[in-house]
């Protein structure tokens, strides 16, 4: 399924570039509000460069069928209904 998502033009070249783009763009918008007020550097948020291959590492294979299973979905040990 694929869905069309509108973007402005720096994060059209920034998808279109490499890591030093994106480190741009982040700094850029540093200073914009979130859609809840307060700007990432108000939140206290790092420049930090995690590679998708470690983000990938740390993700485990789901079962077909698992894919739209949260984990809040999940009960505890010991639940009774």
């Amino acid at each position: 399924m694929l869905e069309q998502l509108d973007v402005t033009d720096d994060e059209r070249e920034t998808l279109e570039g490499d890591r030093e783009a994106v480190t741009a763009l982040a700094e850029r918008l540093a200073d914009t509000p979130t859609p809840a007020g307060p700007t990432p550097r108000d939140l206290g948020t790092t420049s930090t460069f995690v590679p998708l291959t470690q983000l990938m590492s740390t993700v485990s294979a789901k079962a077909p069928g698992q894919h739209g299973r949260r984990d809040t979905d999940r009960k505890s040990p010991g639940y009774q209904e």
